[in-house]
């Protein structure tokens, strides 16, 4: 019991250091500089030119389609 007084004393002591006067020098964190970028505000006509529908559509959506008339194809009855 007294070990574990003589730990939290000794452990408190270090902090309360580290509080008054600072952590050591080879502790402390790199000095990084601060990056700035520029940027421009755009009109509303601009946005809707950018976000309009300009892509092809993706993989998915025109596997879909051709399974789709993959089955509707399958599901016609045949003339005999």
């Amino acid at each position: 019991m007294q070990a574990a007084i003589l730990v939290s004393l000794i452990g408190h002591g270090i902090l309360i250091a580290v509080m008054a006067f600072g952590l050591p020098s080879w502790l402390e964190p790199e000095r990084r500089e601060i990056t700035s970028t520029a940027v421009g505000l755009i009109s509303a006509g601009q946005l809707a030119a950018l976000s309009g529908p300009q892509l092809p559509p993706g993989r998915e959506a025109t596997a879909s389609a051709a399974a789709a008339s993959a089955v509707k194809k399958a599901k016609k009855p045949k003339k005999a």
